[in-house]
């Protein structure tokens, strides 16, 4: 799990705002990584669909989901799809 590897001192210190120290904090990075890669994901599936009626079904779907991922307090998925 990518959120049981986190370390204290990665998130306190910041390591992963700069450049220079970003391989000091890997597990926030690796977060990050699959945060981003889901809300890309969640992009990519609805505009892939061509019409505006097939587009609106993907988003009917997205929506149960991120309800579901909410009640589960999964939070971060629920972001990462909330931010298309």
């Amino acid at each position: 799990d990518l959120y049981s590897k986190l370390e204290i001192s990665e998130l306190l210190q910041g390591f992963w705002t700069k450049e220079e120290t970003k391989n000091r904090a890997q597990s926030v990075m690796k977060v990050i990584q699959h945060f981003n890669m889901l809300s890309r994901w969640v992009t990519s599936t609805i505009m892939w669909k061509q019409g505006l009626k097939d587009r609106i079904k993907v988003l009917q779907k997205l929506i149960k989901i991120l309800t579901i991922l909410v009640s589960l307090n999964n939070l971060d998925a629920a972001m990462a799809l909330f931010r298309f």
